[in-house]
C-alpha cells in the first residue's frame, strides 16, 4: 500500500535547504523523505516537551502520572531568590527531583 501524499509549497532559508538536500544526497535518499523524517521528529520532540520544574513550582497539584513525582512540600522555608527576597513558590520535592536538571 502506497502512503498519500500531499504536494505544499513554503520557503526556507537558502542555507537550510542546501543542508536539507546534503544530507538527502548523502544518504542516497529522496529529499523528501528526509524532510517529512524531520518534520515527524519536530513533531515527536514537540509532543514530548515538558512544562520547566521552576515554572511548574509556582503551581500546586497532585503527583504526576507521567513522572511519579509528588509536589507535597518538603522544606518548611521558601527559598531565597536571587535577590534575597523568599521566593513566591513553596518548595516542593519537585526541587529535589529534577533540581539538577534545570
Amino acid at each position: 500500500m502506497v502512503a498519500s501524499r500531499e504536494k505544499f509549497s513554503s520557503q526556507v532559508s537558502p542555507d537550510l535547504l542546501a543542508a536539507m538536500r546534503e544530507v538527502a544526497r548523502n544518504e542516497g535518499r529522496h529529499f523528501q523523505a528526509v524532510l517529512e523524517d524531520a518534520m515527524r521528529e519536530y513533531l515527536d520532540n514537540k509532543a514530548r516537551q515538558k512544562v520547566r520544574p521552576e515554572v511548574l513550582a509556582h503551581f500546586p497539584m497532585p503527583a504526576s502520572k507521567e513522572t511519579g513525582v509528588s509536589m507535597s512540600c518538603s522544606r518548611s522555608e521558601p527559598p531565597a531568590t536571587t535577590t534575597g527576597r523568599p521566593h513566591p513558590a513553596r518548595p516542593c520535592e519537585i526541587d529535589r527531583v529534577l533540581g539538577s536538571r534545570v
